[in-house]
C-alpha cells in the first residue's frame, strides 16, 4: 500500500466552432487542484487508487465577446475520487501486443463544501495484437458528466487526431462523449534504438458521438471518421510524412 498527495494548476482551453468548423470564440478553465490518496500496486500490471480531492475552477472568455458573462465564473468541487489503471501493453505508443485498461471516477459532495452534485467517469479499454509486422489495434473511450449544473463549464471534448479526425482538435464539445476506433498499422521499417522505433504506415476508422452538446443540450448521431498515414518515429517524436483525413459531415 502507498499514499500520494497532488498540487497542480493548469489552464484548458476550450473552443468553440461554427457548424462550418470556424472558431469564433473561446473560453479557458483555470484549475487548481489538491488531492490525497491511498493506493495499492498490482505488481506488474497496474495499481488501485482510492482518495479524495478539491478542486477550484475559474472560467474566462479568451477568444470573442459571444460569452463574455461568463468571465470570472467559479465553481468549486470536492469529493471522492476512486481509480485503476492496468497497463500490459509493451510500448506505450505504437503498441504490438498487450491490453491497456483505464478507469476513474468521482462523486462531488456538497456536503464537503462543493457548489457541484455531480458524478463523473471515464474508462478507457484498448487491445493490440500483430501478425508479423501488421498489427490490429482496438480502442473504446467513454467520459462524462452526471447531474451536471448548467453553471458548470467543464466538458469532454472529441475531435483532432485519431479522436475524430479531420474535425478540429476539440471542436465537439458536450457532457458525455463515446469513442471507438480501429488502427491497423504495420511497421516498414525498424530503426537502432537509439533513433527511434521505425517507419509505420497505417489507417484508422473512427466512430464518436457526444451527449448534450455544450450550448445546445443536443445529442450528436454516431460521426464516423477515418485517417490513412506514413509516420516515422525519431527521438520520441512522431516525424509526419503523409497524412490524409477525412469525415463524414
Amino acid at each position: 500500500m502507498f499514499a500520494a498527495a497532488s498540487f497542480s494548476y493548469n489552464e484548458e482551453p476550450i473552443p468553440l466552432y461554427s457548424r462550418g468548423h470556424v472558431k469564433y470564440a473561446e473560453l479557458t478553465n483555470s484549475y487548481l487542484k489538491l488531492g490525497a490518496d491511498l493506493g495499492v500496486a498490482l505488481g506488474q500490471y497496474g495499481e488501485v487508487r482510492l482518495g479524495a480531492y478539491r478542486s477550484r475552477v475559474r472560467t474566462d472568455e479568451t477568444l470573442g465577446n459571444a460569452y463574455s458573462y461568463l468571465d470570472g465564473t467559479r465553481t468549486t468541487d470536492t469529493g471522492l475520487r476512486g481509480s485503476v489503471v492496468v497497463d500490459q501493453f509493451d510500448n506505450p505508443r505504437w503498441p504490438r501486443h498487450g491490453y491497456f485498461v483505464n478507469g476513474q471516477v468521482t462523486a462531488s459532495l456538497p456536503s464537503w463544501g462543493s457548489s457541484q452534485d455531480s458524478r463523473f467517469y471515464s474508462l478507457t479499454g484498448e487491445s493490440a495484437q500483430s501478425l508479423g509486422e501488421m498489427t490490429v489495434r482496438l480502442t473504446g473511450k467513454v467520459k462524462g458528466n452526471l447531474n451536471r449544473n448548467p453553471d458548470d463549464y467543464r466538458v469532454q471534448s472529441l475531435g483532432g487526431f485519431l479522436n475524430l479526425t479531420g474535425y478540429q482538435t476539440d471542436e465537439l464539445l458536450g457532457a458525455r462523449v463515446a469513442l471507438a476506433r480501429l488502427m491497423m498499422y504495420w511497421r516498414a521499417a525498424s530503426l537502432p534504438s537509439a533513433l527511434g522505433s521505425g517507419v509505420y504506415a497505417g489507417a484508422s476508422l473512427e466512430m464518436g458521438k457526444v451527449w448534450q452538446q455544450t450550448f445546445q443540450n443536443k445529442d450528436t448521431r454516431w460521426i464516423p471518421a477515418r485517417f490513412s498515414s506514413v509516420r516515422i518515429r525519431c527521438w520520441g517524436r512522431s516525424l509526419l510524412a503523409l497524412a490524409m483525413p477525412s469525415k463524414a459531415c
